[in-house]
């Protein structure tokens, strides 16, 4: 059995350090999110709506749907800050910080992969494209 390993300050520091960079970068992915959705919104007619269908159900989604990524995102990157500073389990705060930070880089390039891929729908959709 291996012993745990005692942290360094200067782990911690480093790892608080690429935490604060972390979050900045996944609060830029937001406010990019957000000038695609306010573009898209006000390059297109209100009325325009994209066609979405899976297996047996299909929806008209409307343009105000662009919104639903950005908003999303900014709630758990809140909830994320909150969840960061509470206790868990034993792990400290600087891996917990860590850890999260960097599930929710992946989560926010997934959502903004996405909401380019919904831009250019609608873009689509209202004869800009």
């Amino acid at each position: 059995m291996t012993t745990p390993r005692e942290y360094t300050e200067r782990d911690i520091e480093l790892g608080n350090r690429a935490v604060i960079r972390w979050q900045r970068v996944m609060l830029a992915f937001i406010i990019i999110m957000l000038v695609i959705a306010v573009t898209v919104a006000v390059s297109v007619p209100w009325g325009t709506t994209v066609e979405y269908s899976r297996v047996s159900r299909s929806a008209e989604l409307p343009v105000i749907f662009m919104a639903l990524c950005p908003a999303s995102l900014a709630t758990l990157y809140v909830s994320n800050r909150r969840i960061i500073s509470k206790s868990s389990n034993g792990m400290p705060a600087w891996q917990r910080k860590y850890l999260l930070s960097s599930v929710m880089l992946i989560v926010i390039g997934a959502f903004t992969a996405g909401q380019v891929v919904m831009a250019h729908a609608f873009l689509r959709a209202g004869g800009l494209s």
